[in-house]
């Protein structure tokens, strides 16, 4: 499996784009909870009355507001290093962009296939955590 990280000039940067959304997506929640705005509920919840794979994941952006990381984690573990590993590299490509430089991860060989099979293992994973703790 390889996976490389290859510095071009120029194009588009999508570490900062997905940077600046999940900042954006951080504060947003913020001040949903500050100001004591309604949430509207979960459909999937309100129809199955299972919890969705995103349920509590406007309470781990909250607690990622507070720097309160355990309380994150414990909220919706996906969403919280997610974020975390979004924002990482939003910073490093704003740091970068000062060289014009943009970050462009390569996947090659068995790597896609990992991918295919990972990400979807992690979400279901990530589920069955917030059933058992009944988000």
């Amino acid at each position: 499996m390889v996976f490389r990280i290859r510095l071009d000039k120029g194009g588009i940067d999508l570490g900062l784009i997905y940077g600046g959304i999940t900042i954006f997506l951080i504060f947003a929640a913020r001040v949903v909870d500050q100001l004591n705005l309604p949430v509207y509920p979960c459909p999937f919840h309100a129809l199955t009355t299972l919890p969705c794979p995103t349920c509590g994941s406007t309470r781990a952006l909250i607690h990622l507001s507070r720097f309160d990381f355990t309380a994150s984690l414990a909220s919706n573990p996906l969403i919280c290093l997610t974020a975390l590993a979004v924002l990482i590299w939003g910073t490093a490509s704003c740091i970068l962009a000062f060289r014009h430089q943009i970050i462009r991860p390569e996947l090659t060989g068995r790597s896609r296939l990992f991918l295919k099979v990972s990400i979807p293992s992690v979400i279901l994973l990530n589920w069955l955590y917030v059933v058992m703790i009944g988000n």
